[in-house]
């Protein structure tokens, strides 16, 4: 493997309509010559669910809204993902390039490379788990209660999800890591899933008494991928054009209403 360039964006405290309306203008980009890895976080709590997921009796929305929390619909599919106590990512690059060129699954498995020696570098006994047959709670609609391809393991507890969607030409592969315990917040987002239920199932950096700061914790993961993936990074936020689009996009990312 050759060393090879990807940008860098970094968008921290921002709403959940720009995230997503961000990471779908990278993905609709014309050229995906050079993979583009983004770090973000929220301005606030913020729900979002898979795109073809039902809101149904499964998510509270009046709670959410009663509280403040946002609740918005991504382009990718999977599950209900609570956001704001997280680390999110996202990558898009070609699916031509040699180490993408394998579907869905596969490209799971290469980008996991990555975190688990992330988890690994913050001490922890990390554990990828390809085709999880454990029993999860119930209908699941709660993504960290998911099975998925290559998701990592916690002393049998899931500490990172992602979701993907592919194109005849890229893919965006987002997803997040929880850093705080969110456990009393999601059982109650969700309107029958205990905390007890979910704290056999979930974990955060919190939770695994990861001491390091913010900086800290990026700082790794970055150097995890240039490990993994032999990338000299190439730091370069939003063109004034890219920002236009990104505004233009948000509109279809509000948070829904009852």
């Amino acid at each position: 493997m050759t060393t090879k360039v990807w940008r860098l964006i970094e968008d921290y405290e921002k709403s959940g309509s720009f995230q997503m309306a961000a990471d779908q203008i990278l993905f609709q980009r014309e050229n995906h010559e050079i993979p583009i890895l983004r770090l973000y976080t929220w301005n606030q709590l913020t729900l979002s669910i898979g795109k073809n997921q039902p809101l149904n009796q499964d998510v509270n929305l009046d709670w959410c809204l009663q509280n403040q929390i946002p609740v918005i619909r991504r382009s990718t599919g999977g599950k209900a993902v609570l956001h704001g106590n997280d680390l999110t990512y996202s990558i898009t690059a070609s699916n031509r390039d040699v180490r993408f060129s394998g579907g869905v699954v596969e490209t799971y498995k290469t980008i996991s490379q990555a975190f688990l020696l992330f988890f690994e570098k913050l001490g922890l006994q990390p554990i990828v788990q390809p085709h999880s047959s454990r029993k999860r709670i119930g209908d699941a609609h709660v993504c960290f209660v998911m099975p998925s391809a290559y998701e990592i393991l916690i002393e049998g507890k899931k500490i990172i999800g992602s979701a993907q969607r592919q194109s005849t030409k890229a893919f965006l592969q987002h997803g997040t890591i929880p850093l705080e315990n969110q456990i009393e917040v999601l059982s109650e987002v969700f309107c029958d899933t205990s905390a007890q239920e979910l704290a056999q199932e979930i974990t955060s950096l919190a939770d695994e008494e990861i001491k390091q700061t913010f900086l800290e914790i990026r700082q790794v993961l970055l150097e995890c991928f240039e490990e993994v993936f032999e990338v000299v990074w190439e730091s370069h936020q939003w063109t004034p054009e890219e920002l236009q689009r990104i505004h233009e996009e948000e509109q279809k990312f509000m948070p829904l209403t009852l």
